[in-house]
């Protein structure tokens, strides 16, 4: 398994474990009041939202390009997060090594 997909399936189930943790102490809607308790927090999540959104959009353009289907990872982003776009660089990294193993055991 390459360097770049272990670091992805570390990175996912960390922050899962966390993301699990903490709407489980703090409920789903947890980080509502906390968004907006202060202009430092408001910006904080706006600034989450922009990053979400260019990630979808990058996401979109990449699925064209690859000829998959995004749609799932994209809807799910509202309400998951970061972890819709972790899982789409997962099954992507899995997609681009077995692309890779077909070209090589045609070769």
């Amino acid at each position: 398994m390459r360097l770049k997909l272990i670091a992805l399936y570390l990175i996912f189930f960390d922050f899962l474990a966390y993301t699990l943790y903490v709407v489980w102490t703090e409920g789903y809607f947890g980080f509502i009041p906390a968004a907006f308790s202060s202009a430092w927090n408001t910006q904080i999540f706006f600034d989450l939202v922009v990053a979400c959104v260019i990630i979808g959009s990058w996401m979109v353009v990449d699925g064209r390009r690859r000829g998959k289907t995004v749609w799932p990872y994209v809807i799910a982003i509202p309400f998951l997060g970061s972890l819709p776009p972790l899982v789409y660089l997962i099954v992507r990294e899995h997609q681009i090594s077995a692309e890779g193993s077909h070209g090589l055991a045609a070769a």
